[in-house]
């Protein structure tokens, strides 16, 4: 690829790449230091960056890019950079814009991708999350925009932390903390890349989506819009301190540091070579985001969130609209563990002892909920798996995918994804998880995808791009349950003011009225 360059005003010199004639990437800009392990990460501006190459991805498992291929069903050419991991040099972010001979773009809106991964894995340098495709549709449409997609720290080097070692001053919520940090770097620097530094767009899916919904507990403005795909801060709530002390505990078991003290842990943690803590602690650990009191005062309950005229959320005044949206199978990736795990077949008998015993002082609460998803011990294990699943997709995605547009100030937007997975694999023929943003950012229209999906991504950039430039993407939303809602992949993308219109349990919220969604959802948590 030709090399271009541009003279920015703050960081001189920066050398991209034009990725193709409609659109200019400039890759593996770096935003952050990390000071030392457990720290919080330091503004970084680089000068005269030679950005032609995707930075390090931060550390996690091997092939992790290649795994949720899988997950999709269809893989994309990958670079090998994509597999290169750094502790010290991974926070780095990509700017796309668009290329148009004798047209110089300035103020654009900015669209900030944030990926998924359940804060283990994922990298803004994976190729179904490149940018130039929905960058280079908003060009076509006459509504241009500068797409940017960012890496944060994972797993327990982004998210470890205890009593004590907040204490001593680490007080996790590292990958969240280098995520407002890019942030105020995107608003610092992006216009000498052509973009509105008060613009702004955040998108994220599952994890992602989680992160960019939880920002909003912070009290300086971030963004101006949001868009949360198959995700929110009820997937992956932050945890209080007294259940990352089990976490931290877990964590000195697989590293051999039970008997040590507190003092020689942190000696030891912070000098073990990373691909060692990583490949004892990887996707065994949870990485979880902290209530540490200041960065994440307090646990953020459904009521705060689904209560418009609940204030106490900073970023419900700051941010000034959003989508949010679901996929009818999201639910599947709640399963892996147990897939993994060979749990399946134990289903019809362990967890409706589990459910029994979480609702042993709301027998009524059980008697409903049982009505509705019926696992017993005469249950097919498959049978029982499916119906865990459908659980999870609807407590863990839908029901909060509608509280949140419900309880939010400004104007907000739901859609339910309806497209099934065209391709063979563990998920062919579901409307699977990570599948929506797979289509929505277009990387797989010309590898493999099927017209039916192609049109779909059309639709939902068309949306998208609609929203980051300011306009209204469809109806917004006014009831929980009777929406309206904008379906995608179920033909041709439509409005509807039912559930059942959206494949979607239509008896679900009066279910929820009565049985409570906190109470639910971490009964499924807790077993999955």
């Amino acid at each position: 690829m030709d090399t271009i360059t541009i003279e920015h005003p703050y960081l001189g010199r920066v050398t991209g790449i034009q990725k193709s004639p409609s659109v200019l990437q400039y890759l593996g800009l770096k935003y952050a230091e990390i000071p030392g392990r457990f720290s919080e990460a330091v503004l970084h501006i680089p000068k005269d960056p030679n950005a032609t190459r995707y930075g390090p991805q931060a550390p996690q498992g091997a092939d992790t890019c290649a795994g949720e291929f899988g997950l999709i069903g269809q893989v994309l050419p990958i670079d090998d950079v994509v597999n290169t991991m750094s502790e010290s040099d991974c926070l780095t972010l990509n700017i796309t814009v668009p290329s148009s001979t004798g047209v110089k773009y300035s103020d654009l809106p900015v669209l900030v991708w944030v990926h998924g991964g359940n804060f283990q894995l994922g990298a803004s340098s994976w190729p179904q999350y490149d940018l130039a495709h929905i960058v280079s549709t908003s060009a076509k449409l006459g509504k241009p925009i500068v797409g940017v997609s960012v890496n944060y720290r994972l797993g327990i080097l982004g998210f470890l932390t205890s009593t004590e070692m907040t204490e001593a001053g680490h007080g996790g919520n590292y990958g969240f903390k280098d995520l407002v940090t890019a942030f105020g770097w995107i608003q610092r620097y992006i216009h000498g890349f052509g973009g509105n530094p008060d613009n702004i767009t955040a998108l994220g899916e599952s994890a992602g989506a989680a992160a960019v919904t939880t920002l909003l507990w912070q009290e300086e403005p971030l963004f101006n819009k949001l868009i949360a795909m198959g995700g929110s801060c009820c997937l992956i709530p932050p945890a209080p301190l007294e259940a990352h002390d089990s976490i931290y505990e877990k964590a000195m078991s697989l590293l051999g540091l039970s008997e040590e003290p507190f003092s020689r842990q942190q000696e030891i943690l912070s000098t073990m070579p990373v691909e060692e803590l990583v490949k004892k602690t990887f996707q065994v650990v949870p990485a979880l985001p902290a209530i540490d009191r200041i960065f994440l005062p307090k646990a953020h309950g459904i009521f705060c969130i689904s209560d418009p005229e609940d204030l106490s959320i900073p970023g419900k005044t700051w941010c000034k609209t959003m989508i949010l949206g679901d996929s009818k199978d999201d639910g599947l990736v709640m399963g892996l563990g147990i897939l993994a795990a060979g749990r399946v077949a134990s289903i019809p008998a362990t967890f409706p002892a589990h459910f029994e015993r979480s609702f042993l002082s709301d027998p009524e609460d059980l008697a409903l909920i049982k009505q509705h998803y019926q696992i017993d011990a005469n249950t097919p294990s498959n049978q029982a798996f499916d119906t865990l699943l459908q659980m999870s997709s609807d407590i863990g995605f839908l029901a909060p995918t509608h509280y949140l547009a419900a309880g939010f100030p400004g104007p907000s937007y739901v859609y339910h994804f309806n497209y099934r997975n065209p391709w063979d694999g563990m998920w062919g023929g579901k409307v699977s998880h990570i599948l929506d943003v797979a289509v929505a950012l277009g990387n797989y229209n010309l590898n493999g995808l099927d017209e039916h999906g192609a049109n779909t991504s059309g639709e939902m950039q068309d949306a998208f791009i609609n929203f980051a430039n300011g306009e209204e993407p469809w109806a917004p939303f006014q009831e929980i349950a009777s929406g309206p809602m904008r379906v995608f992949g179920d033909g041709k993308a439509k409005m509807v003011t039912a559930l059942a219109d959206a494949q979607r349990y239509p008896e679900l919220f009066d279910l929820l009225e009565n049985v409570g969604w906190s109470k639910w959802w971490t009964a499924i948590s807790n077993y999955l």
